[in-house]
């Protein structure tokens, strides 16, 4: 046979196995692929949750050690009471003003309030010169007050509330100073308070550049921040699914003891002066849920507990709470404004 007519190939066998062969290779880079993928968007998943654990906590870390700036003396609140106003309307009616305040949620999450004054000048008080003539009446300092329109001032005396208003006016005024704060959105009328003061010779008057008063809390998968003020909330951190706080308390035998003796719900804590002068820190816990779902749902328990021996959140409530992931972070966040009162 001539060589030239003879022809070579592959068998029905031969293409049958490579197929095999090809089919085989590609349904294990499949696999491989589809598992790195999962574990890529589960590591995402952590990471993400991991950034707004982070971001939750570092922001109520920075409003805890602001609060009570300017609020504070030697063992004591500048202010047991207050009288704040904001564009007509009464925020505070001889109302404490305490520099942080936890709500119990029961079995949904806590809520945390912390307040102070913007500028360390709010610390520094002045005394009235002369009698005012009414409750919104000028007042009248020896000292330059340091102070120009739009700022606020902190009017205090003892055994009565602590009035804020907002600065209108400063002008020289014979050997001092006349201070006139009638117009501005903090300047509400004084008749709308109980006990509208008419501050004397001899009281006291500090000055600030603002007033910080916000409050944290958990809604709708969110945490929030709202300016107790203003009334405008913004979003902190997304897939929150829950919030708790702890009092830590000092000795109640040694109200100078800067140690914690222990941590208190703010269910089993009674919160008056003297108590909230025995708080040294505060501890934040919270729950977040991974964006990524796990549809082989594997969940099994619907408690998370924020620390050792801390508070639990129920997760039931999230819609299909089986499916996710769920991360706990927690923080001690100790109160210097409030322990750098305390000798």
């Amino acid at each position: 046979m001539n060589e030239h007519n003879r022809q070579h190939g592959f068998t029905t066998v031969e293409i049958l196995v490579g197929v095999v062969i090809g089919l085989l290779v590609c349904l294990t880079a499949l696999s491989t692929f589809t598992f790195m993928e999962t574990q890529k968007r589960s590591t995402m998943g952590r990471n993400g949750a991991l950034s707004n654990g982070g971001l939750a906590l570092f922001q109520i870390e920075n409003e805890a050690k602001h609060a009570g700036l300017g609020l504070m003396t030697t063992s004591a609140f500048v202010c047991s009471t207050a009288n704040l106003g904001y564009k007509g309307t009464v925020l505070l009616n001889k109302s404490p003003l305490y520099p942080v305040l936890i709500t119990d949620g029961g079995t949904g999450s806590d809520s945390i309030k912390f307040a102070y004054l913007n500028s360390l000048s709010g610390a520094t008080t002045i005394k009235i010169a002369k009698d005012m003539d009414s409750a919104s009446g000028t007042i009248y300092t020896n000292v330059d007050p340091n102070t120009s329109s739009g700022n606020l001032l902190l009017l205090r005396e003892s055994g009565y509330p602590c009035t804020f208003r907002q600065v209108s006016s400063v002008a020289a005024s014979g050997s001092g100073y006349a201070v006139t704060h009638t117009s501005g959105d903090y300047n509400v009328s004084t008749s709308s308070f109980t006990q509208p003061i008419t501050y004397v010779s001899g009281d006291y008057v500090a000055f600030t550049s603002g007033l910080t008063w916000v409050k944290y809390d958990v809604s709708n998968g969110t945490l929030r921040e709202t300016d107790n003020i203003t009334g405008t909330t913004r979003t902190i951190a997304d897939s929150v699914v829950g919030m708790k706080a702890y009092y830590g308390v000092s000795d109640a035998s040694t109200s100078s003891a800067k140690s914690i003796s222990s941590w208190q719900s703010p269910s089993s804590f009674t919160v008056s002066d003297t108590n909230l002068l025995k708080v040294r820190a505060i501890r934040v816990g919270v729950a977040l849920r991974s964006p990524e779902r796990d549809n082989s749902c594997p969940g099994t328990s619907s408690t998370l507990t924020l620390w050792d021996s801390g508070p639990t959140i129920d997760i039931s409530g999230v819609t299909d709470w089986k499916c996710y992931k769920f991360q706990t972070y927690s923080m001690i966040i100790p109160l210097f404004n409030v322990t750098s009162g305390i000798r």
